[in-house]
């Protein structure tokens, strides 16, 4: 479980480092006093962190015509989102601040009820990721599929393939570009049992697991992301490989997020003492 209020409060620790908030000014006084007194960044010249959100809305939801609303989806080339939108992908980048809707789902989040104290229930799974420029990440989209029957296009038609145990993920890859970054997306299934292997790494041989992974090549793309922006991605009404990772089920539907929050020009990192820690995916 992740909690959504150091997702919230980082937004606010960006917007005194330089980036606008994305949720207006909800407890800025205190949180503007608590990021004065943060600790500079331990990030690298290399380093960045991404911010990782996923939204589980009920089908069909009002809500999601309004982020397409406040979404950019000309920042792909034609070519590039005809493919995706053809595989059941939608994709678009938000500004440094959410639409209303996801921004109140998101501050909702922080209470949980009296009856899931844990907020184990929640819509709203958050996570930082802690990376490197050229280095790749692995970001899992939804949970494990015990069967999950694929869907490919072969010219026309459409091809099933089953999998066993398995789990959709993102590959992302960050690359600098002026301030931002350059970042490739190929989104990919991990599926059957873990298996050992030896690897050669740094000059000596490691004993690794790892599960097979089933590529989706159609759905491969790059997005640029200046500081405080969004990339947004989620399913269309067309079948395909990429509509099937953000719907668990006939009735779900998974918003995906993917926040660029700190890179080596931003001034602050840590968050207030007395902020909710959130799990970290770190090198």
């Amino acid at each position: 479980m992740w909690p959504v209020s150091r997702f919230f409060s980082v937004v606010i620790v960006l917007a005194v480092a330089g980036c606008a908030s994305w949720s207006g000014n909800r407890g800025a006084d205190d949180a503007f006093e608590q990021a004065l007194q943060l600790p500079t960044s331990t990030l690298g010249s290399n380093g960045l962190v991404l911010e990782v959100a996923q939204i589980t809305v009920d089908r069909p939801s009002e809500l999601l015509a309004e982020v397409w609303q406040a979404t950019d989806e000309q920042h792909l080339p034609a070519a590039t989102r005809k493919r995706l939108n053809d595989n059941g992908m939608r994709c678009g980048r938000l500004g440094v601040k959410l639409p209303t809707v996801l921004d109140t789902l998101i501050a909702e989040s922080r209470q949980p009820a009296e009856d899931d104290p844990l907020n184990v229930t929640s819509r709203v799974r958050v996570t930082m990721v802690r990376t490197r420029e050229g280095k790749e990440k692995e970001l899992p989209v939804g949970a494990t599929h015990p069967e999950f029957v694929v869907l490919r296009r072969d010219n026309d038609a459409l091809r099933g393939e089953t999998l066993p145990q398995a789990q959709c993920v993102l590959r992302v890859r960050p690359k600098w570009d002026g301030d931002g970054v350059n970042l490739s997306v190929s989104p990919g299934i991990l599926y059957g049992q873990l298996k050992q292997s030896w690897a050669g790494q740094d000059g000596a041989w490691q004993l690794k697991s790892k599960r097979q992974r089933r590529d989706l090549d159609e759905l491969q793309f790059s997005a640029q992301l200046a500081p405080g922006e969004t990339l947004a991605l989620t399913a269309n009404e067309i079948a395909g490989a990429g509509g099937q990772m953000f719907t668990p089920n006939d009735q779900q539907q998974i918003v995906y997020l993917i926040r660029l929050a700190q890179t080596q020009h931003s001034e602050l990192f840590s968050l207030a003492e007395d902020a909710p820690r959130n799990r970290q995916l770190t090198d």
